[in-house]
Order: C-alpha cells, then sequence, then structure tokens
C-alpha cells in the first residue's frame, strides 16, 4: 500500500537501469582476459566497476521506492 500523497520520481528508476547497464557493459568488456578491463595489473578493474554500478543501481532503486515506506 502506497503513502497518501507519496509520489514517485520514475527519473530514480531510469537513473538504477542506467547504472545497471553501465555496469553490465562493464562487466561485458572485463570477461575476455586480453581486455584492459581485466588486467590484474591495472588500478581500473572491469569487474569492481560492475560493483560499483550494481550498488548504484541498488541505492537509486531504493530512493525510486522510499517514499512508500511507512
Amino acid at each position: 500500500f502506497r503513502k497518501a500523497g507519496a509520489a514517485r520520481d520514475r527519473r530514480r528508476l531510469a537513473l538504477g537501469a542506467l547504472c545497471f547497464f553501465a555496469g553490465y557493459g562493464c562487466w561485458l568488456l572485463s570477461e575476455k582476459s586480453t581486455s584492459f578491463w581485466c588486467s590484474p595489473y591495472s588500478w581500473f578493474q572491469g569487474h569492481a566497476a560492475w560493483h560499483l554500478f550494481c550498488a548504484l543501481a541498488a541505492g537509486s532503486i531504493y530512493w525510486y521506492l522510499e517514499p512508500e515506506l511507512v
């Protein structure tokens, strides 16, 4: 049940989807062991970016659903 007057902002949900697909793109790029994104000596790891983008997506979806909390 939604709280009376609680409005959801769909831009927050779109931001969550954008973060998720950006993370998925990083994961796909890091899938090959010859890729720059998968180099164990690089400061930037594609799999780490996947986790960060998924965390941002989860936070954005929470932010989208937060007005419904009682």
